[in-house]
């Protein structure tokens, strides 16, 4: 799996429309490097947020979706946000493109959503163009790259405590799980 583009819409500190062009071509290992706080750990949310719903911030506690919303945009009444991803697949996965989207929305007539429960979430997903139903969504997901083996290709030093664990009491069974499901 080849993550060729990530499109985010006011997601975190990312205003407004937003993409990152990987221009991969055949070199499959991507190093984001720049300051603190410049958005580094918020691209690879974007990514963790659109392939499992989840983004966590640096001390790996689950961020609400009204925190993901960049919060200018939110003051300007804009109530979503959205991160679509052009995924390369090959070898044992199957030869393809797919497209992958996630968008969260306040529910129709909540004007000021705080709780997760006041939106709504949709997915979608396409292969090679055409659309496939969302309920093949986490199970492709699951195939392209396990959630439990995705921290290690979604590396990121602010959340070292993560890796950490695996070491710690129960690292053992924890490191055992993961070699179980990279199978």
């Amino acid at each position: 799996m080849i993550i060729e583009r990530i499109d985010m819409e006011n997601f975190g500190p990312y205003y407004g429309n937003q993409h990152l062009d990987l221009g991969l071509k055949e070199h499959p290992l991507v190093i984001v490097h720049g300051q603190n706080m410049a958005g580094k750990t918020s691209i690879l949310n974007a990514v963790r947020w659109a392939l499992y719903g989840v983004a966590k911030d640096r001390a790996g506690k689950q961020i609400s979706t009204r925190d993901l919303i960049n919060y200018d945009a939110f003051d300007e009444g804009h109530r979503r946000v959205s991160v679509r991803l052009t995924i390369r697949t090959s070898g044992a996965e199957g030869a393809g493109k797919y497209v992958l989207r996630r968008q969260r929305q306040a529910r129709s007539g909540i004007g000021e959503p705080d709780a997760d429960g006041d939106f709504e979430e949709f997915i979608t997903i396409e292969r090679d163009g055409d659309v496939l139903s969302p309920g093949a969504f986490p199970e492709l997901v699951a195939t392209l790259l396990p959630e439990g083996i995705s921290r290690f290709f979604l590396f990121d030093g602010e959340l070292l405590n993560e890796y950490e664990d695996l070491v710690r009491e129960g690292g053992e069974r924890e490191a055992r799980g993961v070699k179980e499901r990279s199978r």
